[in-house]
């Protein structure tokens, strides 16, 4: 079970870092 969650908590991170990479495209 706790490597559902590590593996959750990973994938979320990611889509965090994809949605500022984005954000920041944007911005400049």
């Amino acid at each position: 079970m706790k490597n559902i969650y590590v593996v959750g908590a990973a994938l979320i991170e990611d889509g965090k870092l994809l949605v500022t990479k984005r954000n920041s495209d944007r911005i400049l």
